[in-house]
């Protein structure tokens, strides 16, 4: 349970209505929470941050409406986005998985382990379709980060000056059909090609050490 995980691929439930929701992000660290924010705040979207001791950059929360709370304290996060009134929750950066001895747990938090303990066999999907629905069940709804921000997503098409050729295009056709498989099975997200041939997978080392 050492190895970090990613918070940002919660599918989303229920679509944002930016006019009259306000905004719960649920922050780890990384690039992603700081751009989130910093697209929110451009565009005068209401909202507010939950910030994780020892995991979120105090840099990406420093100018916006945030608390902090141990990565343990699962309830006390909910109750402060209860009381902001931010019913719609989008997790964006990655969040470690400390020992359990060192969480400090409170009530909602050993519920939510609880569940999770059963589903460790199961991969990180599982893991987070449990969290979300743990969440949904104290009302919340989870949206994902690119309903929210269309505008960061990568768009489709050719970005720069450079058209693939029929050896790329042909690598491209093989990775995104493992890609695919290893997705299905909840072995990791990303796939190296060459010539036709699979340099690598990834697994439990992560996409960085791929």
């Amino acid at each position: 349970m050492a190895r970090g995980h990613c918070v940002c691929r919660a599918m989303p439930t229920k679509p944002l209505n930016v006019a009259t929701d306000k905004l719960g992000i649920i922050a780890g660290s990384g690039d992603l929470p700081r751009e989130v924010i910093d697209t929110l705040k451009a565009s005068k979207r209401d909202f507010f941050v939950v910030a994780f001791e020892g995991e979120t950059d105090t840099a990406t929360v420093n100018a916006a409406p945030h608390a902090w709370f141990h990565l343990g304290k699962i309830g006390k996060a909910m109750k402060r986005l209860e009381q902001e009134a931010a019913n719609k929750i989008v997790m964006v950066g990655r969040v470690g998985r400390p020992a359990v001895s060192a969480l400090h747990m409170d009530y909602s938090a050993v519920r939510l382990l609880a569940k999770l303990k059963k589903l460790r066999a199961q991969g990180d999907d599982a893991i987070f379709s449990a969290i979300i629905q743990f969440l949904e069940e104290h009302k919340f709804s989870v949206v994902g980060v690119d309903e929210v921000l269309p505008e960061l997503v990568m768009p489709k098409g050719i970005l720069g000056k450079v058209k693939p050729d029929a050896v790329a295009e042909n690598d491209m056709k093989i990775g995104t059909r493992v890609a695919k498989e290893i997705g299905l099975l909840d072995i990791g997200q990303a796939v190296i090609i060459q010539r036709g041939q699979i340099l690598g997978v990834e697994g439990a080392e992560g996409t960085d050490r791929l």
